[in-house]
């Protein structure tokens, strides 16, 4: 859970920047693709970027909204400039997801199974 606490932290002191969040979303991804994580911590980090992915996406939202007023020309209609701006999201694979949801499951039978 040090990743919690360290995106807690950099939360605390003001507003977790964009570049942060997606490097710590990236981690998580990586931790849960990789190695054995048991349950709970594996919960905590699914939790974790499930909420920094909210919150970059809502970032993005924010920065197109900017982006849409300094493109209106003034009869208040945009304006395409030479290329249109692509639009990135910053969602979890849902392969990831899937494969992260199927490795808990699994983990939570097992560890029920275990228990008589």
């Amino acid at each position: 859970m040090a990743g919690a606490r360290r995106a807690k932290k950099a939360h605390v002191g003001g507003e977790l920047k964009f570049e942060e969040a997606i490097a710590r979303l990236e981690a998580i991804v990586k931790e849960l693709e990789g190695a054995e994580v048991p349950l709970e911590k594996a919960l905590g980090l699914f939790e974790e970027g499930v909420r920094l992915s909210k919150l970059c996406n809502a970032t993005l939202e924010e920065a197109e909204k900017k982006v849409r007023v300094l493109l209106k020309n003034e009869a208040g209609e945009l304006e395409e400039g030479p290329s249109k701006p692509r639009r990135t999201r910053t969602k979890m694979p849902a392969k990831t997801m899937t494969r992260t949801t199927r490795k808990m499951t699994a983990r939570a039978a097992s560890s029920e199974s275990g228990r008589c």
